[in-house]
């Protein structure tokens, strides 16, 4: 395995801009008037950032996959909500990346999720 702290230190961060789109949201009870973003949109977001911002610096084409999510859903984003997630990383160990996430809506400025995401780089 390459050594990676070369490239990648703790405090890299990305940061992302997307919108809430039909396809990401979550209706209780069936009720399309009380639609908002759902928790595994959000959190696929949230690990979409981390990669983005990890990936194209492994060398020899090494890329990540996520191993563990602990991300809490704290409050709901309406559809079309702008939305921004970052990345910060914690920690590296070896080939693992240790992230603190988080998602904001833009609109209202509300912290929408936050939370840890770790992600090992795998190497072809």
């Amino acid at each position: 395995m390459p050594d990676l702290t070369d490239k990648i230190q703790p405090g890299l961060k990305h940061e992302r801009e997307w919108t809430v789109a039909d396809s990401m949201l979550y209706s209780p009870g069936g009720d399309p008037s009380r639609a908002t973003l759902s928790s595994p949109s959000m959190i696929n977001e949230m690990e979409t950032t981390a990669m983005l911002g990890l990936d194209y610096l492994l060398p020899n084409g090494g890329f990540t996959v996520g191993f563990h999510v602990d991300i809490k859903h704290v409050a709901p984003a309406p559809p079309g909500a702008r939305m921004k997630t970052t990345a910060k990383l914690l920690e590296l160990s070896g080939s693992r990346f240790r992230f603190h996430v988080e998602a904001h809506d833009l609109d209202s400025g509300k912290l929408i999720g936050i939370g840890t995401h770790r992600r090992a780089a795998i190497f072809p």
